[in-house]
């Protein structure tokens, strides 16, 4: 019964982390249970939760097996009275049209992933193109016209032929080579 007292009257909070700020911010407002509030506050509470719920749906985090560890300040700290607008979409980030023999075509032009995400890179090119095989070439036919992501010739609308065209593409434009 002790030890149940002291771990209630410990006042650290838990550290949680999420990928995406959206999420954070939702967090924030959703685990604020001041009763002090006026009408206005608490509508505007209100409006920025679903603002942020909007956001967050548009968003996709990625899984990983494997977290590396963040510094977070304590969730008392996160606390606000003011409720912002959750924070504008990024502008369009500039993304090189040659990337890293390690980064996942399909991945970098996956605008719902956060930036981190979008920009990784596997530890080995044999790493990556699993991932891609398994992950964004499944269920794409062999014949079948694909999409190149990448920002840049998602933009042009550029559509190959067929999956041999698409890793040619890949290899020759963007220097991704699967050897």
């Amino acid at each position: 019964m002790a030890e149940l007292e002291k771990e209630l009257e410990n006042d650290d909070e838990p550290i949680i982390e999420h990928q995406l700020s959206e999420r954070t911010q939702l967090e924030q407002i959703l685990c604020d249970f001041s009763t002090d509030l006026t009408l206005q506050a608490i509508v505007a509470r209100k409006v920025s939760a679903i603002n942020l719920f909007v956001a967050l749906a548009s968003r996709q985090e990625f899984q990983t097996r494997t977290r590396k560890p963040r510094s977070v300040p304590a969730f008392k700290d996160l606390i606000k009275r003011e409720y912002p607008a959750p924070k504008p979409s990024q502008p369009a980030i500039k993304f090189p049209v040659v990337c890293q023999k390690t980064q996942c075509i399909f991945c970098i032009g996956n605008e719902r992933l956060p930036y981190e995400q979008r920009t990784r890179t596997f530890n080995r090119v044999s790493h990556m193109w699993d991932h891609v095989e398994n992950v964004h070439l499944s269920k794409v036919p062999a014949e079948q016209r694909i999409i190149c992501y990448h920002p840049v010739c998602k933009a042009q609308g550029l559509v190959l032929d067929h999956v041999m065209h698409f890793k040619n593409h890949v290899a020759r434009v963007h220097k991704i080579d699967p050897d």
